[in-house]
């Protein structure tokens, strides 16, 4: 797979998929309730995937996450 942003889906990785789109809107600052609303599940759903898409990447906020999302999708980032 080409250069894939964190946590991005394996092929065929529904879960993967969904904690990828809920890394994605908190990057760009949406709260909690908001990404719920936004992909129609609960707050505390909101929560596991970024736990969990925290642990994977070893950061601890927000503002972390979303600098290792800018990375990511810089043009020939690793």
């Amino acid at each position: 797979m080409p250069d894939a942003p964190p946590n991005a889906p394996a092929a065929g990785g529904g879960a993967d998929l969904r904690g990828f789109r809920v890394a994605r809107l908190a990057a760009q600052a949406l709260s909690n309730r908001d990404i719920a609303q936004a992909l129609f599940i609960t707050t505390k759903t909101v929560s596991d995937h970024l736990s969990s898409t925290y642990r994977k990447l070893n950061i601890n906020t927000r503002d972390q996450l979303a600098t290792a999302m800018a990375a990511h999708a810089q043009p020939g980032s690793p």
